[in-house]
């Protein structure tokens, strides 16, 4: 059976086999269903896939740091490396939800999102160790969070395109904008963008958006809906 896959852009620089770099920059990678993570390098070639000890499907990853990282994925999967990939260690969440999301700000929060779930830690440096909080209420799930790198903000996507802004360890939906599947931060938390079943964009951290239009080919079923 072929395996199907998602690309997922993080804050990975590849350089070598692979590497974080504070602050952002370049990196893609394919995540997938058993446990596939492959590299793709600054030419959009496939690089030699990491074996991560996983056979869940995972859907995202992220880095904190200069060499730590984080996978996401179903049945309650989170794998942390704390040398640029070239050693993976799963950790207990102690749920088995399906991981949807993360987002990771370069020396402070990770936030891992899914179905029912929303938590939130500092872990050790080096170590991935922490005191998981979660957030959410056991009914709301959620398919994306975003955190800005140079500011507080934080945003996410539940599934029935409420959008939440974390502040002060406490979640507050703050708009609706349904159909929405995924956000996007700026580095300095000021500009927000929400997509899915069209686009919205934010200048205030996510507390007001704005539909934009986005032009449809001829023919696409979409333009006489």
């Amino acid at each position: 059976m072929r395996k199907s896959t998602a690309i997922v852009f993080s804050a990975f620089a590849l350089t070598g086999l692979a590497s974080c770099k504070k602050g952002g920059g370049g990196g893609g990678w394919l995540v997938g269903e058993d446990g596939t993570m492959q590299n793709v390098n600054r030419k959009g070639e496939l690089g030699e896939g990491y074996d991560l000890g996983a056979t869940e499907t995972l859907n995202a990853i992220a880095c904190r740091y200069a060499d730590e990282a984080w996978v996401v994925g179903n049945g309650g999967t989170l794998l942390y490396t704390a040398d640029a990939g070239k050693s993976w260690a799963a950790q207990n969440m102690g749920s088995t939800a399906n991981f949807r999301s993360l987002a990771t700000q370069d020396d402070g929060p990770v936030f891992v999102v899914g179905d029912g779930v929303f938590f939130t830690a500092s872990p050790q440096y080096t170590t991935g160790k922490a005191d998981w909080v979660q957030l959410g209420d056991g009914k709301t799930s959620w398919t994306s969070v975003a955190a800005a790198q140079l500011a507080s903000t934080v945003l996410a996507v539940s599934d029935d395109g409420g959008i939440w802004s974390y502040a002060d360890g406490a979640l507050a939906k703050t708009a609706t904008l349904p159909g929405m599947h995924a956000v996007a931060v700026s580095p300095d938390g000021q500009i927000a963008m929400a997509v899915g079943e069209g686009m919205f964009r934010s200048t205030d951290a996510g507390k007001s958006w704005r539909e934009i239009a986005i032009a449809l080919p001829p023919g696409d079923p979409r333009r006489a809906i």
